[in-house]
């Protein structure tokens, strides 16, 4: 299980506090690129989907019914699920919303039919659109120093989702961030206890 001081030093790294540049993610600076490499870990820890389920998003997954928000899991087109039970609509949690995520999807993906995630390229032995970002995400948590204790294997993105709505959003909700420059969501982390989904 990831602990809250790993949590922090996570998202206190450039890609959520500021980098130098795009081709730099890993150097501090002063730009916030918000792309796959900045939503794919919020989303795993909130969300709690599967990366592919994230991966292959499109805009006419991003839904809305009666004011709730949602992703529609659903292995229509190339889009592929794990079994038939993965088939479900996910809420989107409200600090998503806060983070400007709904802005992002207006901004990236103009068509139904246009991804969430452009720059995701198919690859691996499975074809996944989360192949390439997998290896960066690895590559990424290394130049962190955040690996296992004894191993020099990274956790994955994978952990984060395991690792979401259950254990971390309730100690998220329960320390008090305010203040933290690298954190703009954990001030309005009493979401998590406030609003429904």
């Amino acid at each position: 299980m990831w602990k809250g001081e790993t949590l922090r030093k996570l998202f206190s790294s450039p890609v959520w506090a500021g980098c130098l540049s795009e081709t730099r993610r890993s150097k501090p600076g002063t730009l916030i690129i918000k792309d796959e490499k900045y939503w794919l870990p919020i989303l795993g820890l909130f969300q709690g989907n599967r990366l592919e389920e994230f991966a292959q998003l499109t805009r006419g997954d991003v839904r809305c019914e009666e004011g709730i928000w949602y992703f529609d899991i659903n292995d229509e087109g190339q889009k592929q699920v794990k079994n038939e039970q993965s088939k479900r609509r996910v809420p989107i949690h409200p600090v998503i919303r806060q983070l400007g995520f709904l802005s992002y999807v207006d901004d990236v993906a103009p068509e139904a039919s246009s991804r969430l995630f452009p720059k995701l390229r198919r690859g691996g032995a499975d074809d996944k659109l989360g192949f390439t970002f997998t290896k960066w995400w690895t590559r990424y948590r290394r130049t962190l120093g955040s690996t296992r204790r004894g191993s020099t294997t990274t956790r994955s993105v994978g952990e984060l989702r395991r690792n979401s709505q259950r254990r971390t959003c309730p100690w998220m909700c329960a320390t008090n961030y305010s203040g933290t420059r690298a954190h703009p969501w954990m001030s309005a982390s009493i979401a998590c206890r406030t609003q429904s989904f």
